[in-house]
């Protein structure tokens, strides 16, 4: 197995568990802290309560996110991006306004492509690629 394709496969495979189990902690263990420090401790739920509450909700709207940014890969035209290719409006043309949704819907869905492509690298070394 190549060196640089063992550091791409553990990388890929770092950013992927961030990108699904860091907003997870993010919102279980970081809202109640950040409600403590501003002093609103009293309306929040504690951490275990957000563990009850989110558990099957959380995991299935990722699955569904990450489905979704595997399967659509936005084509945005930069060339009509807006006023002299940069993302200022054009306000006499609806092609840049689309171009720049199409260039946020891609920004979104960019986390997902980094576990998709974790995926995508592990059936390669799996079916010996990596050879």
């Amino acid at each position: 197995m190549r060196a640089g394709l063992l550091i791409r496969f553990v990388a890929a495979w770092i950013g992927s568990i961030v990108v699904i189990v860091g907003p997870y902690f993010a919102i279980v263990y970081g809202l109640p802290a950040l409600f403590d420090r501003m002093g609103i401790a009293e309306h929040a739920v504690g951490s275990a309560e957000l563990i009850d509450k989110l558990n099957p909700p959380y995991w299935i709207a990722m699955a569904v996110y990450l489905a979704i940014s595997f399967l659509i890969t936005p084509s945005v035209d930069t060339e009509n991006l807006g006023l002299g290719g940069t993302l200022w409006n054009n306000p006499f043309s609806l092609e840049d306004d689309r171009n720049r949704a199409l260039l946020g819907i891609g920004l979104i869905l960019a986390p997902g492509k980094i576990v998709a492509y974790a995926l995508r690298l592990t059936w390669f070394m799996i079916r010996g690629g990596g050879q």
